[in-house]
């Protein structure tokens, strides 16, 4: 059976990816990888190659959305990658939960985004934080 592609294996990656490198992080979240370390094996995830683990800096334009109460994954992770993607732009919606961007609302951002990726997107939504 072929491993999940859902967001549980992705952010482990992100949060191996960052443990490395930020070492306040690395002693505040990693109980998380307890939590789903278990959904992972059962699918027989290979272990992650060093490199892929290694930081790097990018200037790729990339949009980062988050929900502020998504409690797999924080808002901080988004804040954490900018500090590497020094193009990304933040797209935080409060009252939202998980993958925020995958709704309608998250459409109006994608499309500013890719219509000019260098451009920052705009909300006028109050409760759709650009930053």
């Amino acid at each position: 059976m072929e491993a999940p592609r859902g967001c549980v294996c992705r952010s482990i990656v992100l949060i191996k990816w960052l443990m490395p490198v930020m070492p306040s992080f690395n002693s505040n979240i990693s109980y998380i990888l307890d939590v789903y370390r278990s959904m992972c094996d059962c699918w027989k995830v290979p272990a992650i190659a060093a490199e892929t683990k290694m930081p790097f800096y990018s200037k790729v334009p990339v949009l980062l959305g988050a929900g502020d109460t998504d409690p797999a994954t924080r808002p901080i992770y988004n804040d954490m990658m900018h500090h590497f993607m020094t193009n990304s732009q933040r797209v935080l919606f409060k009252g939202r939960s998980h993958c925020p961007t995958m709704r309608k609302e998250g459409d109006t951002f994608i499309s500013q985004f890719l219509d000019n990726p260098y451009k920052k997107v705009v909300s006028t939504d109050k409760d759709i934080v650009v930053y």
